[in-house]
C-alpha cells in the first residue's frame, strides 16, 4: 500500500504553470486548471462571506458583544500570512480572497472599536 505524504501541487508559480506533482492514487488526475480555480475562487467567496453576520451585527445592530479584538487580530494576521504567500506563489485566487477577507474583518475591528470608545447608549456592549 502506498501512503499519501503530500497532496501539495509542488510549485511557485501560477496555476498554469504548475507542476501537479500528486502522490497518492486517489489524486491522480483530478487536478486540472479549471477544477483549482474553481475550488480556489469557492473558498474565497466563503471565507468573504463568512464574515457577512459579523459586519451586519457591528454596523447595523450596533452590537459588539462577544466579539474578541484579540482574536480578530490573530486572524488579520493569518489573513496577511496567507495574503503574503498567494502573492509568492502568484495564486490570483489566493490574493483575491485574502484582501477582501482582510476587507471584511478589518471593518469588523474598526466597528467594534469604534463602538467601544464612543458614549453612545444606543451601542450595546458587553
Amino acid at each position: 500500500m502506498q501512503l499519501i505524504c503530500s497532496v501539495i501541487p509542488t510549485t511557485t508559480t501560477s496555476v498554469k504553470n504548475r507542476d501537479l506533482k500528486w502522490v497518492g492514487a486517489a489524486a491522480a488526475g483530478m487536478a486540472d486548471e479549471m477544477t483549482i480555480r474553481i475550488v480556489g475562487l469557492i473558498a474565497s467567496l466563503l471565507g468573504i462571506v463568512a464574515w457577512a453576520p459579523q459586519i451586519k451585527k457591528v454596523w447595523v445592530e450596533k452590537r459588539h458583544d462577544g466579539i474578541s479584538l484579540p482574536t480578530f487580530w490573530v486572524i488579520v494576521a493569518a489573513l496577511a500570512m496567507w495574503l503574503i504567500y498567494g502573492i509568492m506563489i502568484n495564486a490570483f485566487e489566493v490574493i483575491l480572497g485574502n484582501v477582501l477577507a482582510l476587507t471584511m474583518v478589518l471593518g469588523v475591528i474598526v466597528g467594534v472599536m469604534r463602538a467601544r470608545n464612543s458614549g453612545d447608549s444606543d451601542i450595546i456592549s458587553e
